[in-house]
């Protein structure tokens, strides 16, 4: 029964599509027939108007431009100013959602000079509203701010607090983007009043989120974890598992920015408890924290977990280049040579998609050449360790050669003059001996002589 149910529904779903696109696609075309039949050209650019609207619904902006710039020139020929006004600000519309940012803000700055002639200062307030998001888009931030002044100046003559809410959010952005983040909190405080008075919890999390990061970036950390903390009781009471989190990984953040490792490990790998898209966002960011805890081990793994996901390249290329340089610190100059390859063939997609500057891949390039050398420079260098190592080993056995030879010449030498001593030794006995015998001799012949002479 229960998948019966769902069945039906399912079909009541497909069918509710059919005839929405169906409705759609009649009205569409009953427009276009009775615009083909008008010839009242003020009727005609209602009906265009009429028609631009139903293609914007549909997100057909090719076909919202072309039936736009009919109906501007339609306009400008009856000099109809509510309906050039009309035309300039659908073809801004169409061409920022056709994301020609250009041609979108020289059509609302078209619009706006019409408009300074009427007093339909609301309308005014949202086509400078338009331009400063446009501006904020193009990263010119202090022009989108002038224009955010001047919709604050017309919603003081016609106010609106939709527009206004808007305005508060495009002002935080901008503040934000020129890292004027005091002014950025200011106006998010604003936002989140606005918001409270219209009920809009849900937003309000969103909001807490950007004020904790704002005080993350001015090093309030104790403040960021406030509304951080915040914005996760409100994602855990609308069960958003994104956005909780988001939040464990912005207070791992902020633990990691404090200096206090071992929380911001709790907070991040809390995190992947909910398996989310931001997953390999977290990964990325245990990566850091593991380097800073000298756990290398989990660092590669993190690192090899968000590169098998869905992980922007170029915090890939970044985290890489981090592992890159704590291994080239701390000497092991093959993993450093290892990860530097990563990081260039990151960077090299990256160059291809006109996403990161040629300059760093130059850079990523020499620093891979900087380390092939240095590895060679080290395998010669431990090769010529190796030669000496080995001479010094020849040297050292020929020392030993060259003492045993001359302990052995010493010991002949030494041989040779105690058997010279004992021979010179003999020589002075016999001299000695021969001396005495020529004595007696001497006697016995002065003993024969006396003997005569007595006789």
């Amino acid at each position: 029964m229960k998948f019966f149910s769902i069945k039906c529904w399912g079909i009541l779903l497909i069918v509710s599509i059919f005839l929405s696109t169906h409705g759609y696609c009649n009205k569409q075309d009953s427009l276009i027939n009775v615009i083909k039949v008008t010839t009242d050209n003020i009727k005609k650019i209602n009906l265009l108007t009429e028609l631009i609207k139903v293609y914007k619904e549909n997100g057909n902006y090719e076909q919202a431009i072309k039936a736009a710039s009919e109906c501007l020139n339609i306009a400008k020929w009856e000099n109809y100013s509510e309906g050039i006004i009309s035309s300039y600000r659908n073809l801004g519309y169409a061409y920022y959602y056709y994301n020609n940012n250009i041609k979108a803000l020289e059509n609302y700055l078209s619009a706006i000079r019409y408009l300074d002639n009427t007093s339909n200062y609301l309308l005014l307030a949202k086509t400078y509203q338009n331009i400063a998001i446009i501006y904020n888009l193009l990263k010119n931030y202090n022009e989108a701010i002038r224009y955010n002044k001047l919709c604050l100046i017309n919603l003081k003559k016609q106010p609106n607090e939709d527009v206004l809410l808007n305005c508060y959010i495009n002002y935080s952005n901008s503040y934000g983007l020129l890292n004027d983040h005091k002014r950025q909190i200011n106006y998010l405080k604003k936002v989140i009043e606005i918001r409270k008075d219209k009920r809009q919890y849900s937003q309000i999390g969103m909001e807490y989120n950007n004020l904790g990061k704002a005080f993350w970036k001015i090093k309030k950390y104790d403040s960021a974890m406030t509304y951080f903390e915040k914005f996760q009781i409100l994602s855990i009471q609308f069960n958003d598992t994104l956005e909780i989190a988001r939040s464990f990984i912005n207070i791992g953040g902020a633990f990691y920015s404090k200096g206090e490792y071992p929380k911001s490990l709790y907070f991040l790998n809390k995190s992947l408890e909910f398996n989310t898209p931001l997953k390999d966002y977290a990964c990325l960011q245990l990566v850091y924290v593991n380097l800073k805890l000298k756990n290398i081990e989990q660092a590669n793994y993190f690192y090899n977990l968000a590169r098998n996901g869905n992980s922007d390249l170029y915090d890939l290329a970044q985290v890489g280049d981090s592992i890159r340089s704590y291994f080239e610190k701390n000497g092991n100059l093959e993993k450093a040579y290892y990860y530097s390859k990563i990081t260039n063939n990151l960077k090299d997609s990256l160059s291809a998609l006109a996403k990161v500057d040629i300059e760093s891949t130059v850079k990523m390039k020499y620093e891979v050449e900087g380390l092939e050398a240095r590895l060679a420079e080290k395998e010669n260098y431990e090769l010529m360790q190796e030669n000496l190592a080995l001479r010094s080993e020849q040297n050292r056995f020929l020392i030993i050669i060259l003492v045993l030879l001359f302990i052995i010449g010493a010991g002949g030498i030494y041989l040779v003059r105690r058997r010279l001593m004992q021979k010179e030794k003999r020589l002075v006995f016999v001299e000695e001996g021969v001396a005495e015998i020529g004595k007696c001799l001497e006697d016995i012949k002065a003993l024969r002589s006396e003997k005569k002479a007595f006789l």
